[in-house]
Parts: structure tokens; sequence; C-alpha cells
């Protein structure tokens, strides 16, 4: 990663990575009857960011998605 404002001004910097919230739901995680593991996590993370030049951003990332490509939980 690397900080967007650094590189438009051809700076380098390091990347000081903050504090992370997520939403509060709760997660639900199985072994279905063909043996395969379920992870349904709705929750949504977002973690701050600082560059050594005094840059601050966050980014979010949406709920994961189960690992079984044929669940339908990832269709919600």
């Amino acid at each position: 990663m690397k900080c967007f404002q650094c590189q438009t001004n051809g700076l380098k910097s390091k990347i000081y990575i903050g504090g992370s919230t997520s939403t509060g739901m709760l997660g639900d995680t199985y072994y279905d009857e063909d043996g395969n593991y379920h992870t349904h996590n709705g929750n949504s993370y977002t973690t701050e960011y600082c560059c050594s030049n005094g840059h601050l951003w966050k980014s979010s990332l949406p709920k994961l998605k189960c690992p079984i490509t044929s669940c339908s939980w990832n269709s919600l």
C-alpha cells in the first residue's frame, strides 16, 4: 500500500495503520451436509491510515463472501 497523495506529489512515505472498526453483526460458521465449511460474516470493516508525511485516509471493506461459491448467502 502507498499513500495516493504522496505518489501524486512524487514523495515517498511509510504507512501507519490506525484503528479499525466493524459493524457489530453476529456471524455464522458451520459445516454443511457435504462437509463444506461456510463462513457467513455480514460485517463491514473500516481502517484508518496515516503516512509519515501526515496524510490521513480511511479504507472500507464490504462484507466478506462465504468461501463456498455456490452458497446462496453470497447473493444476499
